[in-house]
């Protein structure tokens, strides 16, 4: 009876030992099927397009699209990348608004003013340009137009709701006029052009390429470098749609290399961005070349300093800039509200750059 005690007592250990090893089996397979769920679940955790608004001159973004780095990027992970081009930031920001876009690259101060006060869902998570020589308030050569304030009563074409509206605006009060003293007529840029070789205009603030073309029979009355001398500075963004920023963080952080690399190659090799950006703006490379020096041009480490985006606990002088433009948009009555600068500070995300940079210098 005891002998059989002991091995009913054997018999069990035996059998509950092996089902403990099944057990511990199971869970082993079990994790690594788990781990495989989750790499895969990352790798389809995309989307099937990629959807970017730019503008059609002379920046870090044109380079990246005429090489195809996001398509060599994203393409074998399944991702299309869809460049659309917009010629006003009103359009662009009624994109990124209606989800057409998902990221925005060039964008300018006044639609990011109004963008804030409209509640427009998108971040700032880049600072590539201030705007210099690159646009310019233009008046025909020989039409008697010599200075700022001769413009009363006159044409004048720009696109609202840009940089460029903004200095035009800008150049006016600091020359004694209002905008009801001159005629504003609201034009795209390349009808700018049109308008001009009609003569439906007297003047045009506008941006390059079109700049280069009115001033072949024109004269500079004043650039916007020469407003950022007198404290009225103007500067494009890349903004992301918060929604996509938050869910595909990665595809930011992508981009924002390539628009790196752009720079680099920009920095390294001048002549080899001319000839893309001509090969894309259909224009020569001197031209391409020239128009490139009207901008300038920040790095990285300049946009996360506290003069610009400055860092993510630390928010830099780029709201302090916008809160000015939004408000000079109030007073000139295209804005309703005055807001706070932390209305401003909220849509501004130096994250993705940081980690960039981080991920770079480690």
């Amino acid at each position: 009876m005891m002998r059989l005690k002991k091995w009913s007592a054997l018999l069990l250990f035996i059998l509950i030992a092996t089902l403990v090893a099944a057990c511990g089996n199971a869970k082993s397979t079990g994790t690594a099927g788990s781990e495989s769920a989750s790499d895969a679940e990352s790798e389809q955790d995309l989307p099937e397009v990629l959807n970017i608004g730019y503008f059609e001159y002379i920046d870090d973004s044109l380079i990246v699209k005429q090489q195809g780095w996001l398509e060599e990027e994203l393409n074998q992970l399944g991702v299309e990348v869809n460049w659309i081009s917009f010629q006003t930031g009103r359009d662009a920001n009624n994109a990124l608004l209606s989800k057409a876009i998902d990221i925005q690259i060039g964008i300018g101060d006044p639609p990011v003013s109004i963008a804030v006060e409209s509640k427009t869902p998108y971040e700032i998570f880049w600072a590539g340009q201030t705007v210099g020589e690159a646009e310019a308030l233009v008046t025909k050569k020989d039409s008697g137009i010599d200075r700022i304030e001769d413009l009363k009563g006159k044409r004048v074409a720009t696109t609202i709701a840009s940089t460029s509206h903004y200095s035009l605006l800008s150049a006016l009060q600091l020359n004694g006029l209002t905008e009801a003293d001159v005629q504003i007529v609201d034009l795209t840029a390349p009808d700018i052009l049109s308008a001009w070789q009609r003569g439906d205009i007297d003047a045009a603030y506008t941006w390059d390429p079109i700049l280069t073309e009115i001033l072949k029979d024109g004269t500079r009355l004043i650039s916007s470098a020469d407003l950022a001398e007198q404290r009225h500075p103007t500067g494009t963004y890349g903004v992301v749609h918060t929604e996509f920023g938050e869910k595909y963080p990665k595809i930011v952080e992508l981009y924002i290399k390539q628009l790196i690399r752009a720079q680099q190659l920009y920095t390294e090799n001048p002549d080899e961005a001319a000839k893309l950006w001509a090969e894309g703006l259909h224009i020569s490379e001197e031209e391409a070349a020239k128009q490139a020096k009207g901008s300038i041009w920040l790095t990285p480490e300049q946009q996360l300093s506290k003069d610009f985006l400055g860092t993510s606990g630390n928010i830099g002088n780029t709201a302090e800039s916008l809160k000015k433009i939004g408000d000079f948009l109030v007073d000139q009555k295209s804005l309703t509200t005055k807001l706070e600068v932390s209305s401003y500070e909220a849509i501004i995300n130096p994250v993705y750059l940081e980690n960039v940079v981080n991920k770079t210098n480690n």
